[in-house]
């Protein structure tokens, strides 16, 4: 029945690669595969060892096809200290899913959110998903948007030390028709990073898809902006 479904309050991660119809159809299927599985454990590994470090299941990664589902433990019922724990555990997980993406030569863009969500039979509904794909969807770059939602769950004091840390951080972000608008971003940029980088299984040049550029040179704007504010620290 449908009432004994168990429902949860949770952070959710939603991530898509960029151009992947056309990675799939450029490449041998097996590489793409490689790739693709490269990716995955990477994050299984960081969700992994924080599963260890917390002593419980904190974190959970579907996939399919482009898609990659994170969500986080129930928090209902909880203090605050545990739904810190499910943010910091989701950031961790979402850090190396960008990092092993970065190395790969993969272009991902998603969107954190926050809410009600039923996991069950294999079946994922609830509105943090449709926001965060919405979220996702509107975005005209590489990078990551923290709804308002979920920053306001979180405690004030681990909020401020991300910022510290510029792990998080208010960003003009770019969408699609030109717009901008000032939102949480998370801050997946490794530095040093190159400059002049190359989306590998992708190889976007100038003039041959202008949506696609666009993307690029929007994030290499964000890219820019990470490396100054770090180096007027």
């Amino acid at each position: 029945m449908a009432e004994n479904v168990p429902k949860r309050q949770c952070f959710v991660g939603l991530f898509d690669i960029l151009g992947f119809s056309d990675i799939v159809r450029n490449n041998k299927l097996e590489d793409v595969w490689k790739t693709y599985s490269k990716i995955k454990s990477s994050a299984s590994f960081i969700k992994d060892n924080l599963e260890s470090l917390f002593k419980r299941k904190i974190i959970n990664i579907d996939n399919f096809s482009d898609t990659f589902l994170m969500y986080t433990s129930d928090y209902s019922n909880m203090g605050q200290e545990h739904i810190d724990e499910c943010f910091n555990a989701l950031l961790g997980v979402c850090d190396a899913l960008f990092h092993s993406a970065n190395t790969n030569g993969i272009p991902i863009r998603g969107a954190i959110t926050v809410g009600e969500l039923i996991v069950n039979d294999g079946i994922h509904l609830g509105k943090p998903i449709v926001e965060a794909y919405e979220m996702e969807h509107k975005q005209d770059w590489i990078g990551c948007w923290i709804c308002d939602d979920a920053i306001q769950l979180i405690s004030k004091k681990l909020l401020q030390r991300h910022m510290d840390e510029n792990l998080i951080l208010k960003y003009k972000i770019p969408f699609k028709g030109g717009n901008i608008m000032d939102c949480y971003v998370f801050n997946w940029v490794t530095l040093p990073f190159e400059n002049d980088y190359d989306y590998g299984m992708l190889r976007v040049k100038s003039g041959h898809d202008w949506s696609a550029e666009r993307k690029h040179l929007n994030t290499r704007d964000f890219i820019k902006f990470i490396t100054s504010s770090l180096q007027n620290k």
